[in-house]
């Protein structure tokens, strides 16, 4: 008996370990060999193959639903989801965004009824069915705002699933709905956040101050092609302070990019905050970098988009006295 149950014990073991270790191999049908194709998972880009109909293979570890990513040369993407033990991707040329499958992926079955749901209804049926589904929830946290829906709709979709932490993006929306969206000429709306060394900022104590926020990201190229020039930029005015704020939290891959670049920024970059997605929904940050200039009583004086140089020279000598 002991040696049947500690064979039993043995099997189950190795069950387990060929579910975490899972060999993942991504086809391509209709490219021919030179398809010039790009793999990503989890948002970090993979070395492939660039001739052939196998552009990835790897045993991985993978213990959880993974999203990832096929990307063209020309930036369209299509998204799917591979599990522990079901890492069979298929990208067709015909249909690219619609036709990945992913063999046995309940996760990516789920993804594409929600990500390409044909109406409104669609949608938020295709979600209600699989409301708990890592993928359905991806596609809901990113989409939601492009569906029309209504707040008390997008409450209704929020309550009904019990992982509302995959989330975060529709949450800030809803708990800053009835909150005024930062334009210029608005009061602004202030934050603590804390640097990667822990030390806390606050905008509030910048009252007295011009203040120049801006809204980074780790993968975010234009920040850094920006930060030289906006370093010799900012040193130009003794009134003003800086203040970045990155939406994601791989600090220790921006600092390996900052000693790469041999970038060393003269201003606080924070990361940690409480009410961070509330912060940057209220921001109204789509895309980054995202900047802000606040006078010395905190109004919004000037915003733009992208890492322009001579705007910042501009809204600096219009705005600072």
């Amino acid at each position: 008996m002991k040696t049947l149950l500690t064979g039993i014990f043995f099997l189950f073991c190795l069950y387990l370990h060929a579910q975490k270790n899972t060999k993942v191999v991504i086809n391509q049908k209709g490219f021919e060999n030179k398809h010039e194709l790009t793999v990503a998972l989890n948002f970090k880009v993979l070395e492939g193959v660039k001739d052939g109909e196998i552009i990835f293979e790897e045993t991985m570890k993978i213990e959880k639903p993974m999203y990832g990513m096929i990307i063209k040369n020309n930036g369209q993407y299509a998204g799917f989801w591979i599990e522990p033990g079901k890492g069979e991707v298929t990208i067709t040329k015909d249909n690219f965004s619609e036709s990945i499958q992913v063999k046995g992926s309940k996760s990516h079955e789920a993804y594409l009824r929600v990500r390409y749901a044909k109406d409104k209804n669609s949608f938020k049926h295709n979600f209600l069915k699989h409301k708990n589904n890592e993928g359905a929830l991806y596609v809901l946290n990113k989409e939601f705002q492009s569906k029309s829906f209504d707040t008390e709709e997008l409450k209704t979709l929020f309550n009904s699933t019990d992982r509302k932490n995959l989330l975060p993006q529709l949450e800030a929306y809803l708990n800053t709905v009835d909150i005024t969206k930062m334009k210029v000429g608005e009061q602004i709306f202030d934050f603590t956040a804390n640097d990667q060394n822990g030390h806390s900022f606050s905008t509030e104590d910048y009252r007295g101050k011009y203040l120049l926020l801006e809204f980074s990201a780790t993968a975010c190229a234009p920040c850094w092609h920006g930060y030289p020039d906006m370093i010799e930029e900012s040193k130009k005015y003794k009134e003003l302070r800086v203040l970045t704020y990155n939406e994601d939290n791989s600090i220790e891959t921006w600092n390996k990019i900052a000693r790469e670049r041999n970038i060393s920024l003269d201003w606080p970059v924070l990361w940690d905050g409480e009410n961070k997605a509330d912060v940057f929904e209220v921001f109204n940050i789509k895309g980054t970098p995202y900047y802000f200039l606040i006078s010395p009583e905190g109004k919004v004086l000037d915003s733009w988009f992208g890492s322009k140089i001579e705007h910042l020279g501009k809204a600096l000598k219009a705005n600072m006295k």
